[in-house]
């Protein structure tokens, strides 16, 4: 092996090293954004939890007027039945 050789062979392991600090960067930069955005989907999947768990509530709370309501109504029709 000469000289030139053993030149060219470095300077070949350095563009290769090139290459690969640049695909690792890049890689790190997509693991970003990767990260960046399942951030988000967990935030709007809490959301959506606290919007169904909210939109399950709205049933019970209006049945619960309607027993409410009729109860009063029956009280009130009771206690005027009374005093005739």
């Amino acid at each position: 092996m000469d000289f030139e050789s053993i030149s060219a062979r470095i300077s070949k392991c350095e563009e290769d090293i090139k290459i690969l600090y640049s695909r690792t960067n890049k890689a790190e930069v997509n693991q970003a954004r990767i990260t960046e955005k399942l951030d988000n989907v967990l935030v709007e999947l809490g959301r959506v939890r606290e919007s169904i768990d909210s939109l399950k509530g709205k049933p019970g709370k209006r049945w619960e007027s309607l027993i409410m309501a009729i109860i009063a109504a029956l009280a009130g029709a009771f206690i005027a039945y009374i005093l005739k």
